[in-house]
């Protein structure tokens, strides 16, 4: 199966001060090499902290359309690119398969909990495979997260293989 890497930013590319480090960093290897992608276009906000800081510029499901795409992978919610991208791809009928995980953050209570429940239920009724970096247990973090937002979403939720979790230090 043919595969193309859609990226949204050139972030990863050069070296740049991450405040989580304390420091500048830079990749040592070349992460565009071996495979086809290409950059497409979006609007930046000022803050990467935002959810609007990445926003698609028409033409994305053009794009998919003409490649004829059959499934598009997306890695998490945390931008409105995301989101347009899910309805893009529905729109011209291809399978979402969604790479993320939840926690009790994503699960709040309360009016902005509830406002943020009803709009991520309302984009995973549009996924059609999920993916979970390990299956949730009913006593962890992460399933009592999913059992708040959605729990018509276990059906779709897979264990992505070979992948485990593993602390830096």
């Amino acid at each position: 199966m043919p595969l193309r890497v859609f990226y949204m930013s050139d972030l990863g590319l050069r070296s740049r001060f991450d405040p989580g480090f304390s420091r500048k960093i830079a990749w040592d290897i070349d992460l565009l090499g071996g495979y086809e992608h290409q950059f497409i276009d979006v609007r930046t906000g000022l803050s990467q902290d935002s959810f609007l800081w990445l926003r698609l510029k028409p033409g994305f499901g053009d794009v998919l359309r003409r490649l004829g795409a059959r499934a598009l992978w997306v890695q998490g919610w945390q931008v409105a690119a995301y989101w347009q991208a899910v309805w893009e791809a529905r729109r011209i009928k291809a399978d979402v398969w969604l790479r993320g995980d939840t926690n009790l953050r994503s699960s709040r209570q309360g009016v902005t909990g509830g406002i943020r429940r009803y709009l991520l239920k309302h984009l995973l009724s549009h996924v059609n495979r999920f993916f979970v970096s390990a299956r949730p247990t009913t006593n962890s973090t992460s399933d009592r997260g999913f059992r708040r937002i959605d729990s018509s979403l276990r059906p779709i939720v897979s264990t992505m293989p070979g992948l485990r979790r593993r602390r830096l230090g």
